[in-house]
This record gives C-alpha cells, sequence and structure tokens, in this order.
C-alpha cells in the first residue's frame, strides 16, 4: 500500500492496539505504518503505566511513542483509567473506572498532555464506555463526570488539541434502540455535549452498515440540538466471529493465553495477577456474548484498523 492508494483527502493510519507497553518493552510501530502509507496513529496509555505509584512518573512509553514520530504525523492518545491505586476498580490493564480522587486524576491528566504539547493533537477519554464491565467499570452519569474534567485538563494543558469522545462501538450500533448502550450513550450525548469535539465510531463487520450506522450517531446528537464531527476510530471486518466453526478455537487460544508462562518482570507479574486472579475476566469476559462478537477487541482489538479523514478535517471522517 502507499499514498496513492487513499481516496484524495484522505488519510489513513492504525490503532496500535490496547496493550501497548504493557507486557513488554515498548516496540516500534510508527515507522512501520509510514511504510504501510498511513498518517495517523491511534495508541492506548494507561494511568497505571504512567504513574505506578502516587507521584512517581514513568515516561518510558509516552517518550517511546513520542520519539518515532515526524512532524507530519498525526497522533491520538486514548487515555484509560486503569490503575492498581488510583481507580475505583483496582487494575493495571482493564477495565477502566472513574478515579477515586479527582483531583488526583486531574493533575495525572495535566502532566501528561503538557509533555505532549504539540505532539498529540487528539486525546480520548476512555473507550467504549458503555461496554460496561468489559472496558468502563462505571455509570454514564460517572463517565460524563471525567469527560469534563478531561476536557478541561486536556483544554488547560494544550488548547489548541481536541477531545475525543470515548469510541461508540458494536454494542451500541448492533442493539436496538432502547438497548443499555443506547441509553448509555444517549446520556453522554446530552450531558456531555460541551466537553467533546469529535465523535468517534468504531464500524465493524458489514461494510454496507456503515452508512446507517454513522447516520445513527448523527442523529444521536442531533436529538439534543447539536452535532459534532465524525470519525471513525476502528475499522475491521470481516471480523472472527462472523464464523461460528472458529469460536471454539478462538476461546481456546485466549484461555492458553492467560494461562501461560508468568511475565519475566515483577511489573508484569503483577498484572499478569490482576488478570489471571479473575480468570482473565477484566479482558476477555463475554467471549461469547455482544463482547465477544465484535472481533474479539477484549483481547486485541484494533491492531490494524484502518482510519481515514475526510477533506478539510483534521481527523477521519466517516463517510
Amino acid at each position: 500500500m502507499n499514498q496513492s492508494v487513499a481516496p484524495a483527502g484522505v488519510r489513513l493510519g492504525v490503532v496500535r492496539g490496547i496493550s501497548y507497553g504493557m507486557f513488554g518493552a515498548p516496540d516500534s510501530f510508527v515507522p512501520e505504518m509510514r511504510k504501510l502509507g498511513g498518517t495517523l496513529v491511534r495508541v492506548y496509555v494507561y494511568w497505571g503505566q504512567v504513574e505506578p505509584e502516587p507521584g512517581r512518573y514513568d515516561w518510558t512509553v509516552v517518550d517511546a511513542i513520542l520519539g518515532q514520530l515526524d512532524p507530519a504525523d498525526e497522533v491520538w492518545v486514548t487515555v484509560c483509567s486503569s490503575s492498581p491505586w488510583a481507580t475505583r476498580h483496582p487494575t493495571g490493564f482493564l477495565p477502566s473506572s472513574p478515579a477515586r480522587d479527582p483531583r488526583h486524576y486531574e493533575r495525572f491528566v495535566g502532566d501528561l498532555v503538557t509533555r505532549c504539547r504539540g505532539r498529540v493533537h487528539y486525546w480520548q477519554c476512555n473507550n467504549e464506555p458503555s461496554n460496561t464491565g468489559l472496558l468502563w467499570a462505571g455509570t454514564a452519569p460517572e463517565y460524563v463526570d471525567q469527560l469534563t474534567a478531561f476536557h478541561h485538563c486536556v483544554r488547560g494543558a494544550d488548547p489548541a488539541a481536541r477531545v475525543v469522545l470515548g469510541g461508540c462501538g458494536y454494542d451500541v450500533l448492533s442493539s436496538p434502540s432502547g438497548s443499555p448502550a443506547r441509553q448509555f450513550f444517549d446520556h453522554v450525548v446530552a450531558h456531555g455535549r460541551d466537553f467533546f469535539d469529535l465523535f468517534s465510531v468504531h464500524l465493524y463487520g458489514d461494510p454496507h452498515h456503515i452508512p446507517e450506522q454513522v447516520e445513527s450517531v448523527r442523529e444521536m446528537m442531533r436529538r439534543h440540538g447539536y452535532e459534532r464531527p465524525v470519525v471513525a476510530g476502528e475499522y475491521n471486518g470481516p471480523t472472527l466471529f462472523e464464523f461460528p466453526e472458529a469460536q471454539a478455537v478462538f476461546q481456546q487460544t485466549m484461555m492458553a493465553a492467560f494461562a501461560g508462562p508468568a511475565p519475566a518482570t515483577p511489573r508484569d507479574a503483577a498484572r499478569g495477577r490482576d488478570l489471571g486472579r479473575n480468570g482473565g475476566r477484566d479482558l476477555g469476559r463475554d467471549v461469547e456474548g455482544d463482547h465477544g462478537r465484535n472481533g474479539g477487541r477484549g483481547l486485541g482489538h484494533g491492531l490494524g484498523h484502518g482510519l481515514g479523514r475526510a477533506p478539510g478535517r483534521g481527523l477521519p471522517r466517516a463517510p
């Protein structure tokens, strides 16, 4: 692939996945993205990665990302409020949850954005918060509260940066009107309207459904009297779970991964215990349920997804 493959005015990129630097040293991926013709990268950073203990910062992962960037690269960072000490649900990975002390969260976000000022263009407050239990251990009002603080801190540290709403995913787009997932996002859209600049949608499965899915989220905002640009934060398909015969093999592979050898470092060992203590449920529960059918994102979603940008926009826009 090269730059000429993308239509005029559209840029492509990748989502590095949910575990960059979590279970091993942060590796190189931005130069490899460029070789594929990509110019926009999305990557996850976890509170516990950056601040493993109160007031002690470890910038290894953040600096590894920044060190790979060229001036032409656009960067989107999804900040997950996951921490063994600072969040209501103690974990080094997932699910994210509300901060135990909002002041600690605000300080962390402000320090993180300050370190990346001018290098990171888009900051996202957690990922798919309506995927409760799997990706967010909290309520819709609690997410709005955290989004409000997040927006304030981002704008205070880097006024040019833009805030992205946590992704609207398969759990919302595949469910009927009035479902718990849609009610969650409807509350967020109604009460969080002043605290995000871009609405991120995650598009999986049959590409013929993309226009109606994008229209669905636009209508969600219009019902509350406004619209924001819609951006495609994730895209992939066909998904693994469109092939029922593969599900048993996939589940066996996931369970084998969770039961594998202990991590080599003390920090990784702690994370492994966090996942292993509940049989991997923090990361991969509901493998065969709605959470699992979205392409196995509980284990490694986002790898290789494409992002495109519409003319005149600073981010990938959905059609």
